[in-house]
């Protein structure tokens, strides 16, 4: 496709297989991070690679999504999108994208917090029943 006419269909759902793939990856994290909490007083291994998997996920979605856009991230800083992605991340999304990056990123970061939430309080009840709910004061 030259610059003056507009990209397949085809070329357009390619395009988007890696924020699809991501956006997978990001809220399967959300479930077992609300899964893991369930037991929020024992320790648990996930309380490390969750949030690694998290960083490496929306590190590596701006690499790959930066590359799909056309203006690759410079080899150097590519690091610093790993290693600061809850900050670095969203800078880029709202620099690439402007409001809607904005409104992208406050609705998966609360969908994320939902779904959790979710996950965690319908596990508690299906392992503890009433005594969940209990403890909730409810």
């Amino acid at each position: 496709d030259s610059p003056m006419t507009p990209p397949s269909s085809l070329a357009i759902v390619h395009d988007y297989q890696h924020t699809r793939f991501f956006l997978t990856v990001y809220y399967a994290l959300a479930v077992v991070w609300g899964a893991r909490h369930i037991f929020y007083d024992q320790f648990s291994i996930l309380d490390f690679l969750v949030p690694l998997s998290l960083t490496l996920c929306l590190g590596w979605w701006a690499i790959a999504d930066a590359r799909r856009r056309r203006t690759p991230i410079p080899l150097l800083a590519q690091a610093w999108f790993v290693l600061f992605a809850g900050l670095v991340v969203p800078g880029y999304v709202i620099w690439s994208r402007r409001w809607v990056g904005v409104g992208w990123i406050v609705t998966h970061a609360v969908m994320w917090y939902v779904l959790a939430t979710i996950c965690m309080h319908l596990g508690g009840m299906m392992i503890y029943g009433q005594a969940w709910l209990r403890g909730l004061g409810l």
